[in-house]
């Protein structure tokens, strides 16, 4: 439409490593228009973007054969060093399984399971329902040295425990609804008034995840919990020949699996395994080849087709089913639309749009010695809207067309150490900083209508 969208820029590190650099977050109308209630509007554009990554290889003068790959440019990721329960590499890795990769022969306590656990507890930095069931001195903390103990254990001592827990989760099945299992997160097809009838209208792991934790349930899994055994911490740390797959875990596993509605980073072809050429690789659109067309309606039979959209790529072909502009669909999705059921549950995306954080102020008041224990965990334990400077828009589109201006502004969430002489608190917390909106005068805590959800 005549305007240049700058979407970034490359270049190579000291080492010869490729680095992406991408846009700035900004988006704009074209038409000058305000965005609507729709998550795509037209006229609109913003800097999310991705495409295909492709490189010649020579290493004395003989030409080696390498692998194509893909980049993606998403959204701000508002809590780095916290997960989603369902990642977008359990997303991937499940359909390179269906692309024939074997998966692992015998489930692995630290690889399989504990990393789900870890991502409930530590969810509890960003969603009250997860502080108040899974965080902190709750009985179901899945951090605590105690608790994992138990779950690491396969005897059959601590069988009814595991089972217990297992029973919780929602079959991926979708054959039947169950609104009250976990995860406690929104699924793809929530609509509001939620739809009873429909199972999608809440996440579930995936099929593999599932199946790990129903064999861990019966003990058939590998006790390797070792806490002394310290995890690599840089790319130098892997083998060499497992360099590669570790940047492509680091990078999936730090984007959400689901609610694909339509999604913080990617969205539902990623589930599809035409997407892909081989396992963790989309499969490239010929260099030069135009995109198909598929007219004014695309129905889901041609989309998963093998001659439909997913069965090759080009630059924008991953970003182009999510939202118009980014900043609709972080400023709409947050948590507890029934609040005479549950005020926090379920919730979107909090691994990536927090709904509930701990301020910076509230935990410099935890830790004054000043006050008494009690007053200090009463201030560890509040939680504030991270929205609440938005809040005070009661109109859903004047909130989510102030979002998109200052979108940069909101507080981010970031992981702090607890100064020795604080055993009341955990060692390891994560805090909202850098608000720069903290300091307007008229905040007010206010509820998110859920009536004008979209």
């Amino acid at each position: 439409m005549g305007v240049e969208v700058p979407l970034g820029e490359i270049r190579t590190d000291d080492e010869g490593r490729l680095l992406v650099f991408g846009g700035l977050g900004q988006s704009a109308s074209v038409l000058n228009q305000q965005i609507g209630e729709s998550f795509d509007n037209p006229g609109w554009y913003d800097d999310v973007s991705d495409g295909p990554v492709t490189a010649q290889v020579t290493v004395g003068g003989k030409s080696l054969e390498v692998d194509p790959a893909w980049v993606v440019v998403a959204p701000p990721d508002y809590t780095p060093g916290i997960i989603s329960p369902v990642t977008m590499y359990d997303v991937v890795y499940e359909a390179a399984t269906q692309n024939g990769l074997p998966p692992p022969a015998r489930v692995s306590f630290v690889k399989q399971i504990y990393p789900i656990f870890a991502r409930f507890s530590k969810l509890q930095w960003v969603n009250e329902g997860f502080y108040l069931d899974y965080g902190w001195a709750s009985p179901d903390d899945f951090l605590d040295p105690a608790n994992i103990q138990k779950l690491s254990d396969n005897s059959a001592q601590y069988e009814p425990v595991r089972e217990r827990i297992f029973r919780k989760f929602r079959d991926p099945d979708y054959v039947e609804t169950q609104p009250d299992a976990l995860p406690p997160l929104y699924g793809d097809g929530m609509s509001w008034p939620p739809d009873e009838k429909n199972p999608r209208n809440w996440l579930t792991l995936t099929p593999l995840q599932y199946y790990w934790l129903q064999q861990w349930s019966a003990g058939n899994f590998t006790s390797d919990w070792n806490p002394d055994v310290a995890a690599p911490k840089c790319l130098e740390d892997f083998p060499l020949a497992n360099r590669p797959h570790a940047l492509d875990e680091a990078a999936l596993e730090n984007c959400t699996g689901g609610a694909f509605h339509p999604g913080c980073e990617a969205t539902w072809p990623m589930r599809h395994p035409t997407l892909y050429s081989g396992p963790f690789r989309i499969r490239h659109r010929l260099f030069g080849q135009p995109p198909k067309e598929f007219g004014d309606t695309l129905t889901p039979e041609v989309a998963v087709s093998k001659s439909g959209p997913l069965a090759s790529s080009g630059p924008g072909d991953i970003t182009c089913w999510m939202s118009v502009p980014w900043q609709i669909d972080t400023a709409s999705c947050g948590a507890g639309y029934q609040p005479n059921i549950n005020p926090y549950f379920p919730t979107f995306w909090p691994a990536r749009v927090p709904n509930q954080v701990l301020t910076e102020a509230s935990f410099k008041m935890a830790l004054d010695s000043s006050l008494s224990e009690q007053q200090r965990l009463k201030y560890f334990s509040l939680r504030q809207d991270w929205l609440r400077d938005f809040t005070i828009l009661l109109d859903y589109l004047q909130r989510v067309n102030q979002f998109a201006q200052d979108w940069s502004k909101v507080g981010i969430v970031v992981r702090r150490e607890t100064p020795p002489g604080n055993p009341m608190l955990p060692p390891e917390v994560f805090v909202e900083t850098q608000n720069e909106l903290e300091e307007k005068p008229d905040n007010r805590f206010l509820a998110i209508d859920p009536r004008r959800h979209r």
